[in-house]
């Protein structure tokens, strides 16, 4: 019968709970056997803690190929960062959670980087037990041309310039619109993401001021279901976006699929 390891192992969980509770060296009042579960094996403290040395010296530096719904999604993650105390780790819990990769792509579309950071990561026991995090917070940074493709992509009858920090200058390259232009400047507060409009242009006309008809432009923030953008800054060069994502679970399973030896294969789970 085929040995599973501690991270799908319910007893596993229970063992090192006991182990945690009642000192590494205190054997805890648990069966020694279940049926096709092996919990012979003292496994001490820090299951989970464990579990993320794994999961960093199996994907640190490599390039991750997978899907998110239906879509190709890659990433080169650069570093993993978990934090934990004695006793929350017992519980399967980690205080403090971030990661860092290198030239995303999502649906053929690219940036430099992203930066996850996770609030509340446990883990929820089950057969397979799921690692949650409620909520995450992710940063993509993104230059221009970058940027500019996304908007083609997903709106392309709008053309964005930069004008320097936080201002933009916007066109709708509709057939009765393409000569008129409009510079904002870019402002997030509160949740919500507008542009104030500076001055507007058509041909030869332009107007600076009192441009009370166009007061404020606001910029939808729902990205889908539990996800949404909450922070938006633009310079001269980059494009720097703050998404936070409600709620995201992943089988520990799943998250220890990502070996060395997949390494340049898609995985599609």
């Amino acid at each position: 019968m085929v040995e599973q390891p501690w991270y799908l192992s319910p007893a596993g969980w229970l063992l090192e709970l006991g182990s945690a509770m009642h000192g590494a060296d205190a054997a805890p009042h648990l069966p020694l056997a279940l049926p096709g579960i092996d919990t012979t094996a003292r496994l001490g403290t820090g299951s989970i803690e464990r579990l993320f040395d794994t999961l960093k010296a199996q994907v640190a530096g490599k390039r991750i190929e997978t899907t998110l719904g239906d879509k190709p999604v890659a990433f080169t993650i650069d570093d993993i960062d978990a934090r934990f105390d004695r006793f929350g780790a017992a519980m399967g819990q980690v205080n403090g959670l971030s990661l860092t990769a290198v030239e995303p792509m999502f649906d053929g579309l690219h940036a430099q980087r992203l930066t996850v950071s996770a609030r509340n990561v446990h883990t929820r026991p089950s057969v397979h037990p799921i690692l949650v995090a409620a909520p995450l917070e992710v940063v993509v940074v993104a230059d221009w041309p970058q940027a500019t493709a996304l908007l083609k992509h997903y709106a392309d009858k709008v053309e964005i310039e930069p004008l320097g920090e936080q201002r933009l200058r916007v066109r709708y390259n509709g057939t009765r619109t393409r000569n008129g232009w409009v510079d904002a400047r870019l402002v997030s507060e509160g949740g919500r993401i507008e542009l104030r409009p500076l001055a507007a242009g058509w041909g030869r006309w332009l107007r600076r001021g009192g441009l009370t008809a166009i007061s404020s432009i606001p910029i939808a923030t729902a990205v889908t279901d539990g996800v949404r953008v909450v922070d938006l800054t633009v310079d001269s060069e980059t494009v720097t976006v703050v998404l936070r994502i409600d709620e995201m679970s992943i089988p520990y399973r799943k998250l220890l699929a990502y070996t060395p030896e997949q390494h340049g294969r898609r995985s599609t789970e």
